[in-house]
């Protein structure tokens, strides 16, 4: 039999290491210069947090479903499908699910997780919904695959993808798709 322990058979506790508290994470946030954590009576709920989350999203989707999506979009020329169509199902489907959000808290209400949070966290919501209302305006006077190359690698390195080869790749091959199938397939003018 042989004595030598193996890494796999120590203790669980031996091979993780220590780690220091963090001093500013994110659960702690300040208001008027004291901390607040989310156990405290200011802290936001979850269920006014996604309340709030999913009615901005709501209301960016419909901005774009209304406003910016047909006023950057070419004109229909008539055969084909519409310039809008990708534009518009991708607005719709995030309206949509806001909306399902919405539905699912106003159904649930009672039943709803009510822990504490630490509030919405806006700049995530601005990474992705500043990057969708310029992609319009970009294709209209870059053109789709610049536009879109430039969309997609900006959500990537919001998200944190910072590794170059999956955000060339994710950047460029479904643009590309996309505007060889609308283009060739559907017929669909791209810009």
């Amino acid at each position: 039999m042989n004595m030598h322990r193996s890494i796999w058979k120590r203790p669980l506790s031996v091979l993780q290491k220590k780690r220091k508290p963090l001093r500013n994470n994110h659960h702690t946030q300040r208001i008027s210069g004291s901390p607040i954590s989310p156990t405290s009576e200011n802290a936001m709920t979850t269920i006014q947090r996604d309340t709030i989350s999913y009615t901005v999203i709501a209301l960016a989707s419909g901005i774009l479903l209304l406003w910016i999506i047909p006023a950057f979009s070419p004109e229909y020329p008539g055969y084909g499908a519409p310039a809008t169509l990708v534009p518009d199902i991708a607005a719709g489907f995030m309206l949509g699910l806001s909306l399902l959000g919405l539905l699912k808290i106003a159904w649930t209400r009672a039943g709803y997780e009510r822990t504490k949070v630490d509030g919405v966290h806006w700049l995530h919501l601005v990474k992705f919904f500043v990057p969708c209302g310029i992609m319009m305006p970009a294709m209209h006077y870059l053109g789709f695959i610049p536009a879109g190359v430039l969309f997609l690698l900006v959500i990537q390195l919001s998200c944190g993808q910072r590794h170059p080869v999956p955000l060339v790749l994710v950047a460029v091959l479904p643009v590309v798709l996309v505007y060889l199938l609308m283009r060739y397939v559907l017929s669909v003018p791209m810009p």
